[in-house]
């Protein structure tokens, strides 16, 4: 597993939940692109459909999840002034 540089042993991808998302995505349209391309599998518009859909309520869910987890630069900023008070 990775881990952030000086850190303690905390995962690189635990503190980028953005990027986490992002490549669970890319990963997503990634092997349908190849499927098709390759001619492994050759969709019909509703399984194209079907997909898009199910990829949009992916999207949805990640999002959510990845909001949860990131801290609002308006918050950090409330941070940091209360440190240095």
């Amino acid at each position: 597993m990775l881990y952030a540089p000086n850190e303690e042993k905390l995962p690189v991808m635990k503190k980028e939940p953005v990027a986490l998302s992002a490549a669970i995505q890319a990963v997503i349209v990634a092997v349908i692109g190849v499927l098709t391309t390759f001619g492994i599998w050759e969709p019909t518009q509703e399984q194209i459909g079907a997909i898009l859909a199910l990829y949009v309520a992916v999207v949805a869910v990640m999002a959510g999840i990845v909001r949860a987890r990131v801290t609002p630069v308006a918050k950090l900023q409330e941070l940091r002034e209360g440190e240095d008070a």
